[in-house]
Parts: C-alpha cells; structure tokens; sequence
C-alpha cells in the first residue's frame, strides 16, 4: 500500500439519462468527479491510503461531495469558502454513434477562487510516497496553478514522487502554446507522465507534428530534455474499428523497456468518461507494487477497459476484480 495524495477539483456531475440530449431532458443524474478526484478515488479503491487536497463551497453540495469522498475512503484537507459555488459539469451521454458531449459550468468556482499561496505542503505529503496533479488544475486560476507547482517543488524537496496526467481539454485553455507552456512547469518536476504525441509537441513546442514518432521510447526522449525526472511515460491509445466502435489502448515505457498494447474493442460501453484516469490510477498502482512497466500498463488497460461498465466518473474495483477482467474481459492478452 503506497500513500497517494492528490491535488484538484472535484465537480457536481450533472448527466442526462441514457439516450437523452441536454437539449429536452426533464431531469439529470447527480453524480461527482473531475480528472484528480477520480484516479485519487480508485487507488483508494485498489487499497492504497489515499488523500485528496480541495477546495469546495460551504454548502450542501460541497458536503456531499466531501461525504462522496469519504465513503471512497479518500483522507480529505478540504478548504470550504463561504458564498462559493460548485464547479459543475453537465454530461450528454453518447449512445451509438453520436458521441458524448459535456458543458463546463466552473468559472470562479470555490476551487478556483480559493487562496492556496499558505498551504502547508511539508505537512501534507508528509511520509507521502506520490502526489498526482492534473494539467487541468494548471488552466482553472493562477492561485491553482501556482500551488500545483509549489507542491510539486515540495514534494521533490521531501523525497515524494511526482506524478503528472496532462490533461489537455480544449475548453479550458485560449490555444495550445498556453497548455504547453504551462505544462513544461509541472513536467520539469515529474517522475511519471501521462502524455500523448499531440501533448508532447505542444509541451515542447514542437511545430511539426509528423517529426514524432507514436513509439513511446521515441516521446520518452523527446520529453527529456524538460523532463530531467522523468522516469516512466503512459499514455492511452484510442481507436475505433470498422463499424465505428470504440478500441481502446494504452502504453507506458521508461525509455529501455516499454510497453505498446494494441486496442481491444470495448464492447458495450456504458460510461466512458473518466476511462483516462482509471488507466492513470493502475499505472501507479503497478509501480507502487514495485511492477515493470510493461505488467504496469496491462493492468492500466484492464482498469480503464473495466472503467467503461460502470456509470459514473470512477473506477470501483478491487485489484483482484480488475485482474480477473484483465484475463476474463480480454482487455490484455495472457
């Protein structure tokens, strides 16, 4: 069991029943999630001591997420604000071919507006063997941005790995230079990436995107000369196969030995959304077991292929539930 503190907002979902479109729905399926709370979630749930650092309003809607948290068996350092208002997401839910669709409702939330410039860092990742930050945060305010940081700087002082999911959602940022620029911060600090080959040439500004190779050695070298901690890249790798059906994969390497599998049909999908970081979550889960990366990623694949048969923002299962998967589902060979 490693001890995983994260760092990011965790919004009101609000979600369509299945087949409805926003525009005409009579009513909307409560929920919670948000890139960092969700991987926080599931390591909980794949039995690491789990704690997640927050901002939420001082109202029903922020005790019920932090209740939310709670019965994950998340450890919470929450910031309520007084007069503040829930960061919200509104979630069309895809069906068949029409894809999903999802509307940010989340300026000037109570996370973004809080003041995190006194937060104490040494006491939070005190004895912490990882901390995991989003490039999400990085695009919600500048007081987000710089605690990101500020405790990325921390926890390389403390000892505490760093890991690091880019991220990128084009809603939340003016272009792409901005996203990387602001991305190369966090990279500079980070043992463990999550970055695909669009995100590597926006954090290196790279302008020619056919001089990136897909193999993941290729962005791993690629990445190091801002990524002088770096040891581990992942990433997921997302198809569709010929009648349109979502495919998906997954890689990590450590610049010697990776991992590329190949993406594995789905099957019905019954909620894509927060597939991304279940994978994120059984890459640190295999490298806090101590795994290669190669037994790291496969597990990832299996949690994120796991992740799409359950509604909601996160992975609910036990280590033993998402390797019986990875053999049962086919999400991996054996």
């Amino acid at each position: 069991m490693a001890k995983i503190t994260g760092f990011g907002e965790i919004m009101l979902r609000l979600a369509t029943p299945r087949g409805q479109v926003l525009d005409g729905a009579q009513s909307l399926e409560v929920d919670f999630g948000g890139a960092e709370a969700n991987t926080i979630i599931a390591l909980a749930r794949l039995g690491h001591d789990a704690q997640f650092v927050t901002g939420l309003p001082d109202n029903d809607w922020g005790r019920r997420a932090a209740a939310m948290l709670a019965s994950a068996g998340v450890r919470r350092s929450t910031r309520y604000i007084d007069g503040a208002r829930m960061g919200t997401y509104f979630l069309e839910s895809g069906a068949g071919l029409r894809g999903g669709r999802v509307i940010y409702d989340r300026r000037d939330s109570a996370f973004a507006v809080c003041d995190w410039s006194d937060l104490d860092w040494s006491r939070l990742l005190a004895d912490a063997d990882w901390l995991h930050l989003s490039g999400i945060t990085l695009a919600l305010s500048e007081s987000a941005a710089d605690a990101c940081e500020n405790a990325a700087k921390a926890a390389r002082e403390a000892g505490c790995r760093v890991s690091f999911d880019c991220n990128y959602r084009a809603a939340l940022w003016a272009d792409t230079r901005s996203f990387g620029a602001a991305c190369r911060r966090i990279v500079a600090l980070a043992d463990l990436v999550f970055c695909g080959c669009r995100e590597i040439r926006w954090i290196i500004d790279q302008p020619r995107p056919d001089e990136i190779s897909p193999d993941p050695a290729h962005g791993f070298g690629l990445l190091g000369d801002v990524a002088p901690h770096m040891t581990v890249l992942a990433g997921t790798l997302h198809e569709k196969d010929d009648s349109g059906a979502p495919k998906l994969g997954g890689f990590a390497t450590n610049g010697e030995e990776s991992a590329k599998l190949e993406p594995h049909g789905l099957g019905q999908v019954v909620d894509p959304v927060g597939g991304g970081d279940a994978y994120a979550a059984g890459v640190l889960h295999g490298l806090a077991e101590g795994w290669s990366v190669v037994r790291a990623a496969e597990f990832a694949l299996a949690a994120a292929a796991l992740k799409h048969t359950i509604m909601g923002d996160q992975l609910r299962a036990t280590p033993a539930e998402v390797m019986r998967y990875a053999v049962n589902g086919g999400a991996v060979s054996r």
